[in-house]
């Protein structure tokens, strides 16, 4: 009887114990979470997330603290690409994927960011390659401010680990050409023509800000008046060049669509029916014009393509407005 009891009151203090220790590591876990939240409202993603991955260990049924650690893993590869560590991107982007496999927002980053190593690998020399190849693996990561321990390292990417990817300030020229049509409350101002452009484009500037400077020439003629001969068609030209911001609104893997707008000086003409003469007389100005467009790039190997559609004004009464839609390609 004395033998029952011992072991009745051995087996209480240990079932206390347990619940004791129990409730401490909840209390550790949810304190560790706060302070990884903190981290995170103060944009120290670096030092929160070894934090949230210590939480969601303790938590692993938690989504509140899963979806938090998703979206810390998919800000902060967004601040290494960034920073043109596409490697380290794309790390902590796989890590947000075996969280939540389905996020077609992630999959695109990933598939983006590889699609840039693989263009910066083929651009590299045989002793390049081997140059990257034999550079010594960075040390392991040591614990956080905090006292937190950072996640293990990974396991080697099956890539290249090129530290170099979409450089901001990074420089392509294209080609382009297209067809117009002119926008006209006037009959005879109606009409399709051609044009043909060359731009510089610089890559991320600012944030995800391009600019494009062009310079391009285009051409159309417009419609007779009703009794008048061939030759009163009216003829128009422009030459100038133009200064252009491209925002990108939407991307995913090999594609991405984007918005642009500028001004530009544009060296316009058109030429004036003199019926006393049966003849055009060219009239040419110098003014500035703005345009606005909407387009879709796609890398494919080496290159990018893009279409586009603009509209163009450019500031003289005598000269009407126009959309453009361009067909172009640029070394990617």
């Amino acid at each position: 009887m004395a033998l029952a009891k011992s072991t009745f009151f051995t087996l209480c203090m240990l079932l206390g114990l347990s619940v004791l220790c129990f409730a401490e590591a909840v209390g550790d876990h949810a304190e560790t979470l706060e302070r990884g939240k903190a981290l995170v409202a103060a944009g120290e993603l670096r030092d929160a997330i070894p934090l949230l991955e210590e939480a969601q260990r303790g938590q692993p049924d938690s989504q509140p603290v899963r979806d938090l650690l998703i979206q810390s893993y998919k800000l902060i590869g967004i601040e290494f690409y960034g920073e043109d560590d596409l490697d380290e991107a794309v790390r902590y982007w796989h890590k947000a994927i075996e969280l939540e496999p389905g996020n077609q927002e992630i999959l695109g980053y990933i598939g983006r960011a590889e699609s840039e190593i693989r263009n910066i690998e083929r651009l590299l020399t045989p002793n390049e390659k081997r140059a990257v190849l034999s550079t010594d693996p960075p040390p392991a990561q040591s614990a956080s401010k905090s006292g937190s321990p950072q996640p293990p390292n990974p396991e080697p990417p099956t890539e290249l680990p090129i530290q170099r990817g979409r450089a901001g300030g990074r420089l392509q020229a294209g080609l382009a050409v297209g067809l117009l049509a002119s926008q006209s409350s006037s009959e005879t101002e109606r009409g399709m023509g051609w044009h043909f452009a060359g731009h510089l484009t610089v890559r991320r500037v600012a944030s995800r800000l391009s600019l494009r400077l062009g310079a391009g020439h285009l051409e159309f003629t417009g419609r007779r008046e009703s009794g008048s001969p061939d030759v009163a068609k009216p003829h128009f030209t422009i030459a100038g060049v133009n200064l252009a911001g491209l925002v990108p609104v939407w991307h995913r893997s090999e594609d991405e669509l984007f918005l642009s707008g500028g001004i530009g000086v544009y060296s316009a003409g058109r030429s004036t029916y003199d019926a006393q003469v049966n003849t055009n007389a060219f009239h040419r100005v110098t003014t500035m014009g703005y345009l606005l467009g909407a387009g879709w790039n796609r890398s494919i190997g080496s290159l990018e393509l893009s279409a586009e559609l603009r509209y163009l004004n450019v500031g003289w009464s005598r000269f009407p407005s126009m959309w453009l839609l361009t067909i172009g390609v640029r070394p990617n």
